[in-house]
């Protein structure tokens, strides 16, 4: 849920602070955590497969969707 507000809704720290009802600090080490726990089980489902070639930028990607979506929407 964390990834998803501030990736796809682009709530900042202190928004989603209030929101998640923990200090500020406590959402960006929860941020880095996410990200960091996703892109190992990226990398577990890369071995040998398919995505063993990805290059993995989250945030470039998340970007890149989300504007997708936008134009999709108009």
């Amino acid at each position: 849920m964390l990834l998803e507000l501030h990736d796809w809704e682009k709530l900042a720290g202190p928004e989603l602070a209030e929101i998640l009802g923990v200090p500020e600090g406590t959402v960006r080490t929860r941020l880095r955590r996410a990200k960091q726990l996703l892109l190992e089980r990226i990398d577990a489902l890369a071995q040998g497969g398919p995505l063993a070639t990805l290059e993995v930028d989250l945030d470039g990607w998340a970007e890149a969707l989300r504007a997708k979506m936008a134009c999709a929407s108009r």
